[in-house]
Protein backbone atom coordinates (compact mmCIF):
# COMPACT_ATOMS: atom_id res chain seq x y z
CA UNK A 1 0.00 0.00 0.00
CA UNK A 2 2.80 2.85 0.84
CA UNK A 3 4.38 2.53 -2.20
CA UNK A 4 1.24 3.24 -4.18
CA UNK A 5 0.35 6.12 -1.92
CA UNK A 6 4.39 7.41 -2.92
CA UNK A 7 3.85 6.80 -6.46
CA UNK A 8 0.51 8.91 -6.42
CA UNK A 9 2.21 11.70 -4.56
CA UNK A 10 4.93 11.95 -6.70
CA UNK A 11 2.39 12.31 -9.53
CA UNK A 12 0.37 15.30 -7.64
CA UNK A 13 3.47 16.60 -7.08
CA UNK A 14 4.95 16.49 -10.60
CA UNK A 15 0.90 17.42 -12.19
CA UNK A 16 1.43 20.44 -9.82
CA UNK A 17 4.73 21.45 -11.04
CA UNK A 18 4.13 21.36 -14.49
CA UNK A 19 0.90 23.16 -14.62
CA UNK A 20 1.55 26.10 -12.26
CA UNK A 21 1.15 28.81 -14.77
CA UNK A 22 -0.45 27.80 -17.93
CA UNK A 23 2.20 28.59 -21.28
CA UNK A 24 1.02 31.69 -22.52
CA UNK A 25 -0.39 32.83 -19.41
CA UNK A 26 2.10 34.24 -17.63
CA UNK A 27 0.74 36.26 -14.57
CA UNK A 28 1.29 40.41 -14.72
CA UNK A 29 3.95 41.64 -12.07
CA UNK A 30 2.75 43.51 -9.46
CA UNK A 31 4.81 46.87 -8.97
CA UNK A 32 7.52 46.57 -6.38
CA UNK A 33 7.12 49.31 -4.09
CA UNK A 34 10.50 50.87 -2.97
CA UNK A 35 10.18 50.42 0.46
CA UNK A 36 7.35 48.18 1.67
CA UNK A 37 4.93 48.88 4.70
CA UNK A 38 4.11 46.55 7.29
CA UNK A 39 0.73 45.95 5.62
CA UNK A 40 1.93 45.10 2.15
CA UNK A 41 4.93 42.87 3.86
CA UNK A 42 1.85 40.93 5.65
CA UNK A 43 -0.17 40.59 2.81
CA UNK A 44 2.78 38.22 1.36
CA UNK A 45 2.64 38.98 -2.24
CA UNK A 46 -1.35 38.61 -2.27
CA UNK A 47 -3.13 42.03 -4.15
CA UNK A 48 -4.56 42.95 -0.11
CA UNK A 49 -4.66 41.80 3.38
CA UNK A 50 -8.56 40.52 2.73
CA UNK A 51 -7.62 38.35 -0.10
CA UNK A 52 -4.92 36.59 1.50
CA UNK A 53 -7.29 36.39 4.34
CA UNK A 54 -10.02 34.72 1.39
CA UNK A 55 -6.74 32.46 0.23
CA UNK A 56 -5.99 31.54 3.91
CA UNK A 57 -9.51 30.46 4.84
CA UNK A 58 -9.81 27.41 2.30
CA UNK A 59 -7.40 25.80 4.40
CA UNK A 60 -9.37 26.41 7.57
CA UNK A 61 -12.19 24.80 4.67
CA UNK A 62 -10.14 21.66 3.87
CA UNK A 63 -9.48 21.16 7.52
CA UNK A 64 -13.53 20.97 8.30
CA UNK A 65 -14.04 18.65 5.22
CA UNK A 66 -11.06 16.37 6.50
CA UNK A 67 -12.77 16.43 10.10
CA UNK A 68 -16.26 15.41 8.06
CA UNK A 69 -17.81 11.72 8.09
CA UNK A 70 -20.22 12.04 5.28
CA UNK A 71 -19.67 12.22 1.98
CA UNK A 72 -22.81 14.16 0.82
CA UNK A 73 -22.06 16.89 3.57
CA UNK A 74 -18.07 17.34 2.23
CA UNK A 75 -18.57 16.95 -1.84
CA UNK A 76 -19.78 20.60 -2.31
CA UNK A 77 -16.89 21.88 -0.10
CA UNK A 78 -14.58 20.90 -2.93
CA UNK A 79 -15.87 23.33 -5.21
CA UNK A 80 -14.96 26.35 -2.01
CA UNK A 81 -11.57 25.30 -1.88
CA UNK A 82 -9.99 23.37 -4.88
CA UNK A 83 -8.96 24.70 -8.37
CA UNK A 84 -10.80 23.96 -11.79
CA UNK A 85 -7.47 21.85 -12.79
CA UNK A 86 -7.57 19.60 -9.89
CA UNK A 87 -11.07 18.92 -9.87
CA UNK A 88 -10.37 18.27 -13.69
CA UNK A 89 -6.94 16.13 -12.74
CA UNK A 90 -9.21 14.15 -9.70
CA UNK A 91 -11.98 12.94 -12.47
CA UNK A 92 -14.27 12.33 -10.41
CA UNK A 93 -15.55 13.42 -6.59
CA UNK A 94 -14.34 9.41 -5.19
CA UNK A 95 -11.03 10.17 -5.70
CA UNK A 96 -11.18 13.31 -3.89
CA UNK A 97 -12.97 12.01 -1.10
CA UNK A 98 -10.53 8.81 -0.99
CA UNK A 99 -7.58 11.51 -1.02
CA UNK A 100 -9.05 13.55 2.22
CA UNK A 101 -9.77 10.02 3.83
CA UNK A 102 -6.48 8.59 3.63
CA UNK A 103 -4.82 11.64 5.22
CA UNK A 104 -7.19 11.53 7.89
CA UNK A 105 -6.59 7.94 8.79
CA UNK A 106 -2.76 8.60 8.90
CA UNK A 107 -2.94 11.95 10.56
CA UNK A 108 -6.39 11.81 12.43
CA UNK A 109 -8.91 14.47 12.78
CA UNK A 110 -6.87 18.09 12.99
CA UNK A 111 -7.97 20.84 15.50
CA UNK A 112 -7.27 24.31 12.97
CA UNK A 113 -5.23 26.82 14.28
CA UNK A 114 -3.90 29.16 11.54
CA UNK A 115 -2.91 29.03 7.48
CA UNK A 116 0.03 31.33 5.90
CA UNK A 117 -0.75 31.87 2.40
CA UNK A 118 2.30 33.37 0.22
CA UNK A 119 2.90 34.20 -3.50
CA UNK A 120 6.88 34.36 -4.79
CA UNK A 121 7.93 35.30 -7.70
CA UNK A 122 6.96 37.25 -11.03
CA UNK A 123 5.47 36.28 -14.59
CA UNK A 124 6.41 32.43 -15.53
CA UNK A 125 8.29 31.88 -12.00
CA UNK A 126 4.89 32.71 -9.85
CA UNK A 127 4.36 30.24 -7.61
CA UNK A 128 1.43 30.50 -4.77
CA UNK A 129 1.39 28.42 -1.40
CA UNK A 130 -0.25 27.40 1.68
CA UNK A 131 0.72 26.36 4.92
CA UNK A 132 -2.02 24.78 7.33
CA UNK A 133 -0.79 24.25 10.81
CA UNK A 134 -3.14 21.87 12.90
CA UNK A 135 -2.82 19.49 15.34
CA UNK A 136 -3.57 15.89 15.29
CA UNK A 137 -6.27 14.82 17.42
CA UNK A 138 -5.10 11.10 17.57
CA UNK A 139 -1.91 11.48 18.33
CA UNK A 140 -1.84 15.40 19.41
CA UNK A 141 1.44 16.32 17.20
CA UNK A 142 1.36 19.67 15.25
CA UNK A 143 1.17 18.97 11.28
CA UNK A 144 2.28 21.66 8.75
CA UNK A 145 0.01 20.57 5.37
CA UNK A 146 1.45 22.51 2.73
CA UNK A 147 -0.82 23.02 -0.66
CA UNK A 148 0.06 24.15 -3.97
CA UNK A 149 -2.28 27.28 -4.79
CA UNK A 150 -3.47 28.68 -8.44
CA UNK A 151 -0.80 31.54 -9.11
CA UNK A 152 -3.66 34.00 -10.34
CA UNK A 153 -6.73 34.99 -8.12
CA UNK A 154 -8.79 33.38 -6.53
CA UNK A 155 -5.48 31.14 -6.32
CA UNK A 156 -7.42 27.70 -4.83
CA UNK A 157 -5.87 24.61 -3.72
CA UNK A 158 -4.25 22.51 -6.91
CA UNK A 159 -2.40 20.11 -4.52
CA UNK A 160 -1.80 18.90 -1.48
CA UNK A 161 2.23 18.52 -1.24
CA UNK A 162 2.52 17.11 2.22
CA UNK A 163 1.80 17.29 5.72
CA UNK A 164 4.74 16.83 7.89
CA UNK A 165 4.94 16.66 11.77
CA UNK A 166 6.21 19.72 13.49
CA UNK A 167 7.11 20.98 16.71
CA UNK A 168 4.87 23.76 16.85
CA UNK A 169 3.25 26.70 14.41
CA UNK A 170 5.93 29.05 13.21
CA UNK A 171 4.96 32.74 14.07
CA UNK A 172 2.67 34.11 12.13
CA UNK A 173 4.38 36.10 8.69
CA UNK A 174 3.86 39.75 9.46
CA UNK A 175 3.29 40.52 12.67
CA UNK A 176 -0.73 40.64 12.12
CA UNK A 177 -3.31 38.08 13.19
Amino acid sequence: MRPRLLILACVAFVFAALTLVPAGHAAAAEPAAETPTARDTSSAGFSGWATREAVEDQGRRWVVALNTDDRKVRGPMFDTFYSEVYLRAMEDEYRMHRQIETVRDKVGRLEFHRADASVQGEGEERRATLHVYAKSKKDGRWRDLQFVLDPLPPHRIRALLAYPKIDGPPPPRGGER
